[in-house]
Protein backbone atom coordinates (compact mmCIF):
# COMPACT_ATOMS: atom_id res chain seq x y z
CA UNK A 1 0.00 0.00 0.00
CA UNK A 2 2.73 2.49 1.07
CA UNK A 3 4.90 1.49 -2.31
CA UNK A 4 1.48 2.21 -4.13
CA UNK A 5 1.09 5.42 -2.60
CA UNK A 6 4.74 6.76 -3.41
CA UNK A 7 5.13 5.96 -7.07
CA UNK A 8 1.67 7.97 -7.35
CA UNK A 9 2.81 10.49 -5.56
CA UNK A 10 6.77 10.61 -6.41
CA UNK A 11 5.86 11.69 -10.39
CA UNK A 12 4.04 14.06 -9.80
CA UNK A 13 5.46 16.05 -7.46
CA UNK A 14 8.70 16.03 -9.49
CA UNK A 15 6.36 16.93 -12.62
CA UNK A 16 5.45 19.99 -10.22
CA UNK A 17 9.12 21.01 -9.09
CA UNK A 18 10.03 20.89 -12.81
CA UNK A 19 6.81 22.62 -13.46
CA UNK A 20 7.70 25.25 -11.27
CA UNK A 21 11.34 25.25 -12.13
CA UNK A 22 10.91 26.09 -15.43
CA UNK A 23 8.50 29.04 -15.00
CA UNK A 24 11.14 30.72 -12.57
CA UNK A 25 13.84 29.90 -15.08
CA UNK A 26 11.61 31.67 -17.81
CA UNK A 27 10.53 34.72 -15.36
CA UNK A 28 14.31 35.03 -14.07
CA UNK A 29 15.76 35.35 -17.83
CA UNK A 30 12.59 38.53 -18.48
CA UNK A 31 13.96 39.90 -15.07
CA UNK A 32 17.39 39.85 -16.59
CA UNK A 33 15.59 41.80 -19.56
CA UNK A 34 13.96 43.95 -17.43
CA UNK A 35 17.09 45.22 -15.17
CA UNK A 36 19.33 44.81 -17.95
CA UNK A 37 20.65 48.60 -16.91
CA UNK A 38 20.77 47.62 -13.03
CA UNK A 39 23.04 44.28 -14.25
CA UNK A 40 25.45 46.27 -16.19
CA UNK A 41 26.65 47.48 -12.84
CA UNK A 42 25.70 44.95 -10.13
CA UNK A 43 26.45 41.70 -12.71
CA UNK A 44 28.45 42.69 -15.84
CA UNK A 45 29.33 39.17 -16.68
CA UNK A 46 25.73 38.12 -17.66
CA UNK A 47 24.94 37.36 -21.36
CA UNK A 48 23.25 40.42 -21.67
CA UNK A 49 25.37 42.76 -20.70
CA UNK A 50 28.05 41.22 -22.49
CA UNK A 51 25.84 40.48 -25.60
CA UNK A 52 26.50 37.15 -25.45
CA UNK A 53 22.97 36.42 -26.50
CA UNK A 54 20.61 39.36 -27.80
CA UNK A 55 17.04 40.23 -26.18
CA UNK A 56 14.97 39.04 -28.67
CA UNK A 57 16.71 35.84 -28.07
CA UNK A 58 16.42 36.30 -24.01
CA UNK A 59 12.61 37.00 -24.77
CA UNK A 60 12.34 33.84 -27.10
CA UNK A 61 14.23 31.46 -24.30
CA UNK A 62 12.15 32.83 -21.43
CA UNK A 63 8.98 32.50 -23.14
CA UNK A 64 9.41 28.71 -24.46
CA UNK A 65 10.50 28.13 -20.84
CA UNK A 66 7.54 29.57 -18.83
CA UNK A 67 5.09 28.38 -21.78
CA UNK A 68 7.07 24.39 -20.81
CA UNK A 69 6.41 25.47 -17.36
CA UNK A 70 2.26 26.06 -17.65
CA UNK A 71 2.10 22.64 -20.50
CA UNK A 72 3.62 20.37 -17.66
CA UNK A 73 0.88 21.94 -14.85
CA UNK A 74 -1.32 21.30 -16.82
CA UNK A 75 -0.59 17.58 -17.47
CA UNK A 76 -0.62 17.27 -13.36
CA UNK A 77 -3.71 19.20 -12.46
CA UNK A 78 -5.94 22.14 -13.53
CA UNK A 79 -5.51 23.83 -10.21
CA UNK A 80 -1.56 23.71 -10.78
CA UNK A 81 -2.01 26.15 -13.94
CA UNK A 82 -3.38 28.71 -11.63
CA UNK A 83 -0.37 28.24 -8.74
CA UNK A 84 1.42 28.91 -12.27
CA UNK A 85 0.02 31.98 -13.56
CA UNK A 86 -0.57 33.79 -10.06
CA UNK A 87 3.46 33.00 -10.20
CA UNK A 88 3.94 34.71 -13.35
CA UNK A 89 1.08 37.62 -12.18
CA UNK A 90 3.12 38.38 -8.81
CA UNK A 91 6.46 38.17 -10.68
CA UNK A 92 5.11 40.70 -13.13
CA UNK A 93 3.95 43.12 -10.63
CA UNK A 94 7.59 43.25 -9.15
CA UNK A 95 9.92 42.81 -11.97
CA UNK A 96 8.27 45.04 -14.64
CA UNK A 97 8.89 48.25 -15.70
CA UNK A 98 5.29 49.62 -15.82
CA UNK A 99 4.45 48.72 -12.30
CA UNK A 100 8.05 47.60 -10.54
CA UNK A 101 7.27 47.04 -7.57
CA UNK A 102 10.90 46.22 -6.59
CA UNK A 103 11.73 49.73 -5.88
CA UNK A 104 9.89 50.18 -2.68
CA UNK A 105 11.94 49.06 0.53
CA UNK A 106 10.76 45.45 1.81
CA UNK A 107 9.47 44.19 -1.48
CA UNK A 108 11.91 42.21 -1.76
CA UNK A 109 11.35 39.71 1.37
CA UNK A 110 7.60 40.20 0.46
CA UNK A 111 8.23 38.87 -3.55
CA UNK A 112 10.62 36.28 -2.43
CA UNK A 113 8.17 34.87 0.84
CA UNK A 114 5.18 34.44 -2.61
CA UNK A 115 7.82 33.11 -5.28
CA UNK A 116 9.87 31.01 -3.11
CA UNK A 117 8.14 30.10 -0.14
CA UNK A 118 4.37 30.40 -1.01
CA UNK A 119 4.13 29.67 -4.40
CA UNK A 120 6.07 25.70 -3.26
CA UNK A 121 3.39 25.45 -0.85
CA UNK A 122 0.43 26.02 -2.80
CA UNK A 123 1.58 23.79 -5.62
CA UNK A 124 2.52 21.10 -3.12
CA UNK A 125 -0.74 20.98 -1.51
CA UNK A 126 -2.97 20.08 -4.25
CA UNK A 127 -0.59 17.02 -4.29
CA UNK A 128 -0.52 16.79 -0.77
CA UNK A 129 -3.87 18.34 0.44
CA UNK A 130 -2.75 17.59 4.02
CA UNK A 131 -0.09 19.27 4.24
CA UNK A 132 0.46 20.77 7.73
CA UNK A 133 -0.74 24.73 7.84
CA UNK A 134 1.42 25.63 10.59
CA UNK A 135 4.80 24.39 8.92
CA UNK A 136 4.26 26.12 5.59
CA UNK A 137 3.81 29.41 7.37
CA UNK A 138 7.02 28.54 9.02
CA UNK A 139 8.59 27.76 5.53
CA UNK A 140 7.33 30.96 4.74
CA UNK A 141 8.89 33.04 6.96
CA UNK A 142 11.95 31.35 6.66
CA UNK A 143 11.97 32.08 2.79
CA UNK A 144 11.46 35.85 4.16
CA UNK A 145 14.90 36.93 5.48
CA UNK A 146 16.84 34.66 2.67
CA UNK A 147 15.19 37.14 0.04
CA UNK A 148 16.83 40.19 2.04
CA UNK A 149 20.17 38.82 1.37
CA UNK A 150 19.32 38.28 -2.36
CA UNK A 151 19.45 42.99 -2.10
CA UNK A 152 23.04 42.51 -0.75
CA UNK A 153 24.93 42.09 -4.15
CA UNK A 154 22.59 44.69 -6.17
CA UNK A 155 23.63 47.44 -3.68
CA UNK A 156 25.69 49.57 -6.16
CA UNK A 157 23.24 49.39 -9.35
CA UNK A 158 19.72 49.70 -7.02
CA UNK A 159 21.37 52.74 -4.99
CA UNK A 160 21.69 54.82 -8.07
CA UNK A 161 18.64 53.35 -9.64
CA UNK A 162 16.99 54.78 -6.42
CA UNK A 163 15.75 51.25 -5.75
CA UNK A 164 15.25 50.58 -1.52
CA UNK A 165 16.38 47.46 0.73
CA UNK A 166 17.19 46.58 3.61
CA UNK A 167 20.79 46.20 3.10
CA UNK A 168 21.30 49.83 2.33
CA UNK A 169 19.70 50.56 4.82
CA UNK A 170 21.68 48.47 7.82
CA UNK A 171 24.54 47.61 5.58
CA UNK A 172 25.67 44.34 4.38
CA UNK A 173 27.12 42.14 7.52
CA UNK A 174 23.71 43.20 9.50
CA UNK A 175 21.64 41.99 7.25
CA UNK A 176 23.73 38.68 7.03
CA UNK A 177 23.28 38.98 10.52
CA UNK A 178 19.74 39.84 10.82
CA UNK A 179 18.94 36.76 8.67
CA UNK A 180 20.71 34.65 11.00
CA UNK A 181 18.67 35.74 13.94
CA UNK A 182 15.52 35.29 12.65
CA UNK A 183 15.93 31.94 11.05
CA UNK A 184 17.41 30.81 14.73
CA UNK A 185 14.69 33.05 16.26
CA UNK A 186 11.94 30.61 13.99
CA UNK A 187 13.79 27.55 15.09
CA UNK A 188 13.51 28.18 18.93
CA UNK A 189 9.77 28.49 18.78
CA UNK A 190 9.55 24.96 16.91
CA UNK A 191 12.12 23.90 19.68
CA UNK A 192 9.34 25.23 22.74
CA UNK A 193 6.40 23.95 20.95
CA UNK A 194 8.25 20.96 20.63
CA UNK A 195 8.93 20.79 24.16
CA UNK A 196 5.13 21.25 25.03
CA UNK A 197 4.22 18.90 22.92
CA UNK A 198 2.23 21.16 19.92
CA UNK A 199 4.84 18.97 17.66
CA UNK A 200 6.17 15.70 18.69
CA UNK A 201 9.22 15.49 20.96
CA UNK A 202 11.15 13.76 18.63
CA UNK A 203 10.87 16.97 16.10
CA UNK A 204 13.94 18.42 18.57
CA UNK A 205 16.36 15.74 17.14
CA UNK A 206 15.36 17.72 13.20
CA UNK A 207 15.43 20.89 15.11
CA UNK A 208 19.16 20.36 16.71
CA UNK A 209 20.32 19.43 13.03
CA UNK A 210 18.69 22.81 11.61
CA UNK A 211 20.44 25.11 13.95
CA UNK A 212 23.76 23.24 13.69
CA UNK A 213 22.99 23.82 9.69
CA UNK A 214 22.26 27.35 9.94
CA UNK A 215 25.15 28.33 11.89
CA UNK A 216 27.64 26.27 9.53
CA UNK A 217 25.83 28.42 6.50
CA UNK A 218 26.36 31.59 7.55
CA UNK A 219 29.42 31.10 8.94
CA UNK A 220 31.54 29.99 6.18
CA UNK A 221 30.23 32.69 3.97
CA UNK A 222 31.28 36.06 5.84
CA UNK A 223 33.71 36.85 3.84
CA UNK A 224 32.40 36.49 0.13
CA UNK A 225 33.48 38.76 -2.50
CA UNK A 226 30.14 40.33 -3.84
CA UNK A 227 31.54 42.01 -6.74
CA UNK A 228 31.95 38.78 -8.79
CA UNK A 229 28.90 37.51 -9.13
CA UNK A 230 27.08 36.09 -12.11
CA UNK A 231 24.05 34.62 -11.30
CA UNK A 232 23.89 35.10 -7.33
CA UNK A 233 25.97 34.91 -4.40
CA UNK A 234 26.62 31.55 -2.81
CA UNK A 235 25.25 32.92 0.68
CA UNK A 236 22.02 33.37 -0.81
CA UNK A 237 21.90 30.00 -2.74
CA UNK A 238 23.18 27.56 0.17
CA UNK A 239 21.01 29.15 3.02
CA UNK A 240 18.00 28.56 0.22
CA UNK A 241 19.29 24.93 -0.16
CA UNK A 242 19.78 24.82 3.89
CA UNK A 243 16.09 25.69 4.74
CA UNK A 244 15.01 23.23 2.21
CA UNK A 245 17.27 20.75 3.22
CA UNK A 246 15.73 21.40 6.86
CA UNK A 247 12.29 21.13 5.75
CA UNK A 248 12.77 17.49 4.40
CA UNK A 249 14.55 16.69 7.68
CA UNK A 250 11.01 17.58 9.38
CA UNK A 251 9.01 15.63 6.63
CA UNK A 252 11.11 12.67 6.83
CA UNK A 253 10.66 12.85 10.60
CA UNK A 254 6.89 13.28 10.64
CA UNK A 255 7.15 10.16 8.16
CA UNK A 256 8.69 8.02 10.16
CA UNK A 257 6.59 8.65 13.18
CA UNK A 258 3.23 9.52 12.40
Amino acid sequence: LLFGKLTGFIPNILCMILSLCLTLMGLNVLNMIFDLDLDRINKPNRPLPTNRISTPWAFGLSAALISIGILISGLIHIYLILVVATLILTFLIYTHPKVYFKKYLFSSPFFGGIFYGLIPILATSIILPQIDTTFSIIYILMIVPIASLKDIEDIPGETIHGIKSIPQIIGKQKTIKLAKFVLIFIIAILFVLSVFNFYPILFIIPILFALAIIKKTFTAQQKEDYTTITTQARLVTKATLAINIIFLMFGITAFLII
